[in-house]
């Protein structure tokens, strides 16, 4: 008896084996799905430049704790995988999650490293290192996406959010930089101009969008000259000037306000100020624009 209770509270007692993990009673169905298919084949098919295999391979592994292979895997996959495959695993891996956005940030400069050369992809890259705080590298990238011109310039996809990003963390040098760099675009007009303002330069920015409104109308759709004009109306309002500030404003409030009631906007929000939120006093115009137009 003795010795069973030695034995029993013996300190040399190996540690309990670690519970034994079930996807089902997880509702992992990728795991289940990973594991149907088998992990050799998993590999095989990436080795043979399949990249969908990439997904069920890291839930499996990330489920199981294998968290070092996961990480050696990705490192072999962005420096040799080739360019198709590559640019789907940089494509498909961003997401929600700060692993997916590292782990997008990992291929994505693999891809413009390895295959560079494309403006498209480097705008991309910059948003993507951007979004995980690596903004001396992301505005590298994006300084060689503008030297070699993106024959499809979209401001609002890749640029938009790059920016953001960087006023965000209030670099506003850089930010600046960026802006100026699409000076045909309204979208990031009104951004520059609130940031001028921001930064204390209220007279520039005036003068910067009262020449862009003077220019021969044909150089902007009706939508953009509008979002010019709103604003400047909402420049001068922040500067104490709101009688100006009404008369530059258009009657009927935004393009998408046109048939209905005028709704308080979301830059009008006495909150909405440089002083109290600088980062959403730059973007109020062109976000609550944005959520005016969408679907």
């Amino acid at each position: 008896m003795l010795d069973r209770l030695k034995k029993l509270f013996s300190p040399d007692k190996p540690p309990p084996a670690p519970p034994v993990r079930d996807p089902r009673a997880d509702g992992r169905w990728d795991v289940m799905a990973a594991e149907e298919q088998g992990e050799p084949l998993l590999r095989q098919r990436l080795a043979e430049g399949d990249a969908r295999p990439w997904g069920l391979l890291t839930s499996l592994l990330g489920y199981y704790g294998r968290a070092g292979e996961l990480a050696e895997l990705r490192r072999h996959l962005a420096a040799t995988a080739p360019r198709s495959q590559l640019t789907h695993l940089a494509h498909e891996a961003y997401g929600l999650t700060e692993e997916s956005r590292l782990e997008a940030a990992c291929f994505q400069e693999a891809l413009v490293t390895r295959f560079p050369g494309d403006p498209e992809e480097l705008e991309r890259c910059a948003s993507v290192l951007a979004d995980v705080g690596r903004f001396d590298e992301a505005m590298t990238h994006f300084r060689e996406a503008i030297r070699i011109g993106n024959p499809k310039p979209y401001f609002y996809r890749w640029p938009n959010s790059t920016i953001k990003s960087l006023t965000s963390h209030s670099r506003y040098d850089d930010a600046e930089e960026l802006l100026r760099a699409y000076p045909d675009e309204a979208y990031a007009l009104s951004p520059l101009a609130l940031m001028l303002q921001v930064r204390g330069r209220t007279a520039e920015a005036e003068e910067l969008l009262r020449e862009r409104i003077r220019d021969d109308p044909a150089r902007y759709p009706v939508t953009r000259q509008e979002i010019l004009r709103l604003t400047l109306s909402i420049l001068l309002e922040r500067d104490g000037r709101a009688d100006e500030a009404a008369v530059i404003r258009p009657a009927h409030g935004g393009f998408y306000e046109r048939g209905r009631k005028m709704r308080e906007n979301f830059w009008r929000d006495p909150a909405t100020t440089p002083e109290q939120d600088r980062h959403q006093a730059i973007w109020s115009v062109i976000d609550d624009w944005s959520r005016g137009m969408a679907v």
